[in-house]
């Protein structure tokens, strides 16, 4: 990972799990970093933690419901008034399979609304920063949940709730949108590269904590990981697709990557089965963005 000197990132969830390993790794290379995050105590915790470990001093965090469109554009609002560039977005933050539907102040299901509407609202809404700096890149959470995944353009709000298929559908969106957003930006020559990561099987608390308000599939799979916890990866492993994706000069805008064993649970990043065409529907593609805009009332 190169110095990263002068360069301005902005992760969301950062508080934690791989988004922490993320800012960590950012922190080391000499950036200045902007965690966003919702919960202010364990923000102001990992931020102090952060400085300490790292010794960089340009570490913020911001309080932020990312699970509220409004939210978002007033952070984005606030920020590009003092930010003029931003190098780097993570958009890291995502919530994993609750085991009841619960809606968002935009009416949208939980995971839709914070693991793809609130990334591409972030996105979308600091595009004038991104503009400005020099080759700037964003990069999308997504995972390697397997199966097939399918976008329910009329089940935003969750109403036909299954918490499995919402999920892998807002990680499937999440790499759709990032070699949509990618192939537009590249047409209309705008120096941005958008790509999409997944972490494998990571350490985290994403899948452990409060597993009891989780769906019957999470409870299970933390009860495997305490079982086999050989079958995952440190976050700070778990981390390298995304820092890849977002610093190495040899990744590529639109791509998909992931640990490299043949599952995509655990190793150095490659890229994904999920580049693979048949996944890429550029179709539905087309209509998760035309979707997108409306939904956030943004515009590109």
């Amino acid at each position: 990972m190169p110095d990263q000197t002068g360069k301005i990132v902005v992760i969301t969830g950062g508080t934690s799990g791989v988004g922490y390993e993320d800012a960590k790794a950012f922190a080391i290379k000499n950036a200045t970093i902007h965690i966003l995050a919702h919960n202010l105590e364990k923000g102001q915790k990992a931020v102090a933690e952060l400085k300490q470990q790292t010794g960089n001093q340009n570490i913020v965090f911001h309080s932020v419901n990312l699970m509220s469109i409004t939210a978002i554009k007033e952070f984005a609002k606030s920020i590009l008034e003092t930010t003029p560039k931003i190098d780097v977005l993570i958009n890291n933050a995502g919530i994993m399979m609750p085991a009841q539907v619960r809606l968002s102040d935009d009416g949208l299901e939980s995971m839709w609304a914070t693991n793809y509407f609130g990334a591409f609202t972030l996105t979308m809404s600091l595009l004038p920063a991104l503009k400005n700096a020099d080759h700037s890149r964003v990069v999308n959470l997504t995972s390697l949940a397997s199966g097939n995944p399918e976008i329910v353009f009329d089940n935003f709000d969750g109403h036909n709730y299954n918490a499995w298929k919402i999920y892998i559908a807002t990680k499937m969106a999440q790499a759709m949108i990032s070699r949509k957003l990618n192939s537009i930006f590249q047409q209309q020559n705008i120096p941005i590269m958008v790509l999409a990561a997944s972490p494998g099987l990571a350490a985290t608390n994403l899948v452990t904590k409060k597993a009891g308000a989780t769906s019957l599939m999470m409870r299970i799979g933390a009860i495997l990981f305490k079982l086999f916890p050989n079958i995952r990866q440190s976050a700070s492993q778990a981390a390298l697709p995304t820092l890849y994706a977002a610093t190495d000069v040899n990744a590529e805008g639109g791509a998909i990557y992931a640990p490299n064993n043949k599952q995509g649970t655990k190793g150095y990043p490659a890229l994904w089965g999920w580049n693979e065409s048949k996944y890429m529907d550029m179709e539905v593609a087309s209509k998760l963005l035309d979707k997108s805009l409306e939904i956030t009332n943004t515009k590109l």
